[in-house]
């Protein structure tokens, strides 16, 4: 969840790597006279901006930000109403648990001594009953409370991104026109700055193009394709992030600014690749695939076994993750 008593401190915030660095911490509790808990907020607050603004930035230009957000933070951008259902996408257990006592069935320990509070996401209690209540943390819930003890619970859980999820949107907007935003669904606006999590492999093949001698029927080439095919999506994405610096692909071809290329690995004599040259297999075998960010291209070295290309490629894109080891 994103909220303000559970804000998360990002020490940078590039596209890659937002989704990564906006859950790294917490950084305070809910405390309503301390100064800096509130400018604590405000700091934060102006990040969720930023993130709003990258959001925005990601829609115009046609990438995707891999971004795990919940549906109530995409819901509260696009002013969609909130529902019970939306609360068991992120908290499951207090979910049945509210619906259990709700329906009056047999309750646990806990729930026998039922205060008018319920936990947030970070663990922080926040009180339901109102504040002129004398001594309201220890009024126990009676049978007779427990429906509106149920629906006030479940209006503060799924609140509590409110503040958070409203800076995103204010960023949001001032990158592209709010009635743009009205128009979409949560589901729409999702797909829009995150792209599609699965990678399409036939429109990634459709996208690419190949040099130096390299073609698409070139016995390693062919290898490459049937290697990549039967990695999982979590290893195409890694395999993405070493050849562009991307973990998703645009959803179409009119999306991509270039195309992916597949370039030789071979050098002759001269330092210049050519496919004419003789080539030393066993030597090929030994080396490593090269990426290209900047260029989107792949350095292949022409593997003799589908083996050989799956353990040099795997070695690759999970242990050379920064630029300058590429």
């Amino acid at each position: 969840m994103l909220n303000p008593t559970s804000c998360h401190t990002p020490d940078r915030i590039v596209f890659q790597d937002s989704e990564q660095e906006l859950t790294k911490r917490r950084f305070c509790t809910f405390r309503p006279f301390d100064s800096f808990y509130w400018d604590q907020l405000a700091l934060h607050t102006e990040m969720f901006a930023f993130l709003g603004q990258l959001m925005g930035m990601a829609i115009r230009n046609h990438l995707c930000l891999p971004l795990d957000l919940d549906p109530i933070v995409w819901k509260i951008l696009v002013k969609e109403k909130l529902c019970r259902e939306d609360l068991r996408s992120i908290d499951n257990v207090t979910y049945e648990r509210l619906r259990r006592i709700e329906r009056g069935e047999e309750v646990d320990e806990e729930d026998e001594k039922l205060r008018w509070n319920v936990p947030l996401s970070n663990g922080v209690k926040i009180e339901l009953l109102s504040s002129n209540h004398q001594d309201r943390r220890d009024v126990i819930v009676e049978e007779k409370d427990r429906h509106r003890f149920v629906e006030l619970a479940f209006q503060e859980r799924l609140r509590e991104s409110e503040i958070a999820a409203k800076a995103i949107r204010l960023g949001l907007v001032s990158v592209i026109p709010e009635r743009a935003l009205m128009v979409c669904t949560w589901k729409e606006l999702q797909q829009l700055v995150c792209g599609d999590a699965e990678i399409d492999l036939d429109l990634l093949r459709e996208m690419t193009e190949y040099e130096d001698g390299v073609t698409k029927d070139s016995p390693h080439v062919k290898i490459f394709w049937k290697v990549l095919e039967s990695f999982d999506n979590k290893d195409r994405a890694a395999f993405l992030r070493f050849v562009w610096g991307r973990v998703r692909i645009p959803k179409r071809r009119s999306e991509f600014k270039q195309k992916f290329k597949i370039q030789s690995a071979s050098e002759d004599e001269t330092g210049s690749n050519n496919s004419s040259s003789a080539v030393d297999l066993d030597k090929e075998d030994q080396k490593l695939p090269k990426a290209h960010t900047c260029f989107f291209s792949l350095s292949l070295p022409r593997y003799r076994s589908e083996k050989i290309m799956r353990e040099r490629l795997l070695y690759a894109i999970h242990n050379c993750v920064e630029m300058e080891q590429r």
